[in-house]
């Protein structure tokens, strides 16, 4: 594609008159911004995931701990569809912008619950799992159970979402 409009570049054909088109030209131009758009779209969600947090828990080091569980959980999540053999593709992309979201809620309702408790540092924790901990688990379980009816979907993006 590049190549081809280097081509008509170099003929002296102005813009318009003259275009390389094809179908798969289609895919090759969504590949060419893709990174650069997966990447603003994951610094975007990062920062506001952070200024929520930390406007909402008004800590500023349990928000720091929520932003990191949030990059691990992506880190985790990159590194799985890299060992699936995976491409980033646009499904690929709108899954890991979507991990976000999914990754900020569990671990932003135990910092948030962290924090409202009263105690020590050794018993604070015991008792904000023992509060929100059964909430978060049934949250989570309850979306597994909403994924677990696209395992048989045959749409790739099902598909690999399930996945």
């Amino acid at each position: 594609m590049e190549s081809l409009r280097n081509i008509t570049d170099m003929m002296g054909f102005t813009s318009g008159k003259c275009f390389p088109y094809a179908v798969q030209y289609l895919t090759y131009e969504t590949n060419k911004i893709l990174q650069v758009e997966l990447y603003r779209n994951l610094a975007l969600a990062g920062v506001c995931v952070f200024i929520v947090t930390l406007l909402l828990i008004a800590n500023l080091w349990t928000s720091l701990i929520v932003f990191s569980c949030v990059i691990f959980t992506l880190i985790d999540v990159a590194g799985t569809l890299y060992f699936w053999d995976v491409t980033i593709d646009t499904a690929s992309s709108i899954l890991l912008t979507l991990s976000v979201g999914l990754a900020v809620d569990y671990s932003a309702h135990i910092g948030h619950t962290y924090m409202t408790i009263l105690g020590d540092k050794n018993e604070r924790p015991i008792k904000a799992l023992a509060a929100i901990g059964p909430a978060v688990f049934s949250g989570g379980f309850s979306t597994f159970l909403a994924f677990l009816l696209l395992s048989r979907s045959n749409s790739y993006g099902f598909a690999l979402f399930f996945r």
